[in-house]
């Protein structure tokens, strides 16, 4: 594939987003009040409270059975009891005989509905089953048995684990997607009522949906239908696209390079550090040593690359020890897949334990730390991974490199000058 071709193509791609830039620029641009107020693939506090505001018929829309009537139409693919729309039931988080909580419950005069939701979170042991286990339950109530209608919703109607399903078979659940059936109930809901902001805040929400699911706006979608017209071009556009993690991954390798660099040239550390053994800094992989400063950069390269873009739930940062009188002060700064930068503080004791110290227990509380780590949600960077539909494009412009670094060094540091602040303190 001849680089001339792929520049040819590059030119076209950029002029069809800076299309959709100016035209969402008219529009309001990127303004989304879902995703200013939570993270996108926030299960809990974003997509369950939205879903069941929706398919709530005494929710906040005013618009009673008119949404979840048709949630169990388009998106659970079920049939609808008009006569009996005030006898259904709707529960958020329906608790079990067995303490686990089902993401929705919903009761029909035919059918006991259960949903169980995944948005990036891992399959518990047995859930699926007990689910089932306690729908059967709630149908012994009724003379007229129910049907059990079990449903497993992920962002692209992935099948559970062997784990959750236990001995369910495959006939005792269905698979939901937000990329089909979610996407497909939130337009239907669009088209059905007139009132313009539930249309909007709709929308806001499926374009969460969008991200979430990689989906290009119609926009986007319709030039590269145009764009994409035979066999050469999507040969071509395979070819561009078949490196895309690599240049993540080196581009996450020079942020912790650099970071690696700036922290162990800091004031700071001359003061803590006079003698030149108290200090330890390193870069690691899930709190393993196996990616480190000393193996080399391509190596660096291509354990983020495999982490990142081939597992799920790895983390990459960087750690500072602070010795101290036969103690440790282990400062890590780093990201998991698809979330935000954190920092935590630990004490290790002389025999390498995670030690319990009160002093610095409260101090970091006192300093906005939660079980000794604390969420740095500005300046919020993302790197691409596996899970992560919209990482920080910004990385890869040069000011916003050096803009991201210059922060985040701030914050170790100040972290750093804490501990050095009370150190005689917490050890006396």
């Amino acid at each position: 594939m001849s680089i001339r071709k792929q520049k040819v193509m590059l030119n076209k791609l950029n002029k069809i987003f800076d299309y959709y830039k100016k035209q969402q620029l008219i529009k309001g641009g990127n303004f989304n009040i879902c995703s200013l107020l939570r993270k996108n693939n926030d299960e809990v506090n974003l997509h369950s409270k939205f879903i069941y505001e929706l398919i709530n018929p005494y929710g906040s829309h005013e618009q009673g059975n008119k949404f979840l009537n048709l949630f169990i139409k388009e998106a659970l693919n079920l049939e609808i009891d008009s006569s009996n729309d005030n006898k259904i039931i709707v529960n958020r988080e329906d608790l079990t005989d067995v303490n686990r909580r089902i993401d929705f419950t919903i009761e029909t005069s035919k059918y006991i509905i259960g949903i169980e939701m995944k948005i990036d979170a891992g399959d518990q042991e047995k859930q699926l089953s007990d689910y089932f286990s306690e729908l059967k339950k709630r149908n012994l109530k009724y003379k007229n048995k129910k049907e059990i209608k079990l449903f497993y919703l992920t962002k692209f109607g992935d099948v559970p684990s062997d784990a959750s399903r236990n001995d369910l078979s495959e006939k005792d659940y269905e698979l939901l997607s937000f990329s089909i059936n979610i996407e497909c109930w939130l337009s239907e809901c669009i088209k059905k009522t007139n009132i313009i902001k539930l249309q909007e805040s709709i929308k806001q929400y499926r374009e969460v949906i969008h991200k979430v699911t990689g989906q290009l706006p119609k926009e986007i979608d319709n030039k590269m239908n145009e764009l994409i017209k035979n066999k050469n071009d999507i040969e071509t556009l395979h070819k561009m696209t078949q490196n895309y993690s690599r240049f993540w991954a080196k581009k996450e390798t020079d942020f912790w390079k650099e970071l690696y660099s700036r922290v162990n040239n800091m004031t700071i550390n001359k003061i803590a550090n006079k003698d030149n053994t108290n200090i330890n800094i390193d870069l690691f992989c899930d709190k393993e040593n196996e990616y480190n400063y000393n193996i080399t950069y391509d190596e660096q390269i291509a354990k983020i690359a495999e982490k990142r873009h081939h597992n799920h739930h790895s983390s990459f940062g960087l750690f500072i020890d602070l010795k101290y009188k036969n103690h440790i002060f282990k400062i890590e700064f780093y990201q998991r897949d698809n979330d935000y930068m954190y920092i935590e503080i630990n004490l290790i004791g002389q025999r390498g334990a995670y030690k319990s110290n009160k002093i610095l227990e409260n101090l970091l509380e006192n300093n906005g730390y939660i079980y000794q780590r604390k969420c740095i949600e500005y300046p919020e960077l993302k790197f691409y991974a596996k899970d992560v539909s919209e990482p920080t494009f910004d990385i890869f412009d040069d000011d916003k490199f050096s803009f991201y670094l210059t922060e985040y060094t701030k914050k170790i540091k100040k972290a750093m000058q804490m501990i050095e602040d009370n150190k005689n303190e917490i050890i006396p």
